[in-house]
């Protein structure tokens, strides 16, 4: 979700006040850590690269009313899951979503601290897969009930077989791009599956083959989609134990219009601590430079809304 040594390529700025923890100012660090990390599997094929390198990133909303590190209710009553993108140095996966400016980023599932949940992730898309209109968010879109279950079912298990079947759908303009995605199918990567390392692997390489192949870095595709298992959770959805959820970071970014989600990322900085027995989650920013070879991650302490 996640994430100094090669400076080339990665510049952090770390602003230290004399109240802020070692570990606050650090997170810029750790997650530039684990953004620059590139590793084929985490010790095994069972053990897929996500968990334990790169960045589990979630946008989510601004609502006020409602604890972004938590799922909507309509997700517990449909049974579906929650949607991350994976960024990793050598993915450039851009960094913006649906004009959304917060969220949050998970720690690596095998590197997160103990005693915090472990993320299950349970499929992944190349592309965002449209999964808010999808059985289950992983299974077919009504759209295309065939051909958009998971790629493995279809006998599916390469980037070459996964671009094929993506662009058997024409390619037009923005309304077929968005065909494109309804019609796509995503990879099981959930616990058991087989060579899921690899899987996942394949996913990253479908992923840059739609970015150089079709230019699609300049359509709304331009991000992968993993979904995770829901937290056990009441009736409304609230999570009794968020304080053992593995959130690395609250994150915000800006644009050029001068949106920002900075007071967002304060706010629920505040409200995570009031309601966690005072636990700290830091807020990074997050910055990317046009051409997406690079992500930035900083810390400042001006930007904490509540600092140890």
């Amino acid at each position: 979700m996640k994430f100094l040594r090669v400076i080339s390529l990665m510049a952090v700025i770390v602003s230290v006040a004399g109240c802020s923890s070692r570990a606050d100012a650090n997170v810029a660090q750790d997650l530039t850590a684990n953004y620059n990390k590139i590793v084929n599997n985490c010790g095994s094929q069972d053990n897929p690269a996500y968990l334990c390198s790169g960045n589990l990133i979630r946008f989510t909303t601004n609502d006020h009313n409602y604890l972004p590190w938590e799922a909507s209710p309509t997700s517990y009553q449909n049974g579906t899951g929650v949607s991350f993108f994976y960024t990793r140095r050598d993915v450039n996966t851009k960094v913006v979503f649906n004009g959304k400016f917060f969220g949050i980023i998970y720690y690596p599932p095998l590197i997160r601290p103990e005693g915090k949940l472990q993320a299950k992730f349970l499929c992944a898309f190349p592309m965002d897969g449209v999964t808010d209109e999808r059985v289950q968010s992983c299974g077919a879109h009504s759209a295309f009930p065939q051909d958009s279950i998971p790629c493995q079912d279809q006998g599916i298990y390469t980037a070459d077989e996964w671009y094929k079947q993506f662009t058997s759908i024409d390619k037009e303009d923005w309304g077929t791009n968005w065909a494109r995605a309804t019609h796509e199918c995503g990879f099981d990567i959930k616990e058991g599956t087989d060579n899921r390392a690899d899987i996942f692997n394949q996913m990253l390489q479908a992923q840059k083959k739609v970015k150089v192949e079709e230019g699609a870095w300049d359509t709304f595709f331009n991000f992968n989609e993993l979904i995770m298992n829901l937290w056990v959770a009441d009736s409304k959805g609230h999570i009794s134990n968020a304080q053992d959820l593995p959130i690395q970071a609250f994150f915000y970014t800006t644009d050029t219009d001068g949106n920002s989600g900075l007071s967002d990322a304060r706010f629920f900085q505040q409200r995570y601590y009031d309601l966690n027995n005072h636990i700290i989650i830091p807020i990074v920013k997050i910055v990317q430079d046009s051409s997406l070879s690079k992500v930035i991650y900083i810390y400042n302490s001006a930007d904490q809304q509540v600092s140890k």
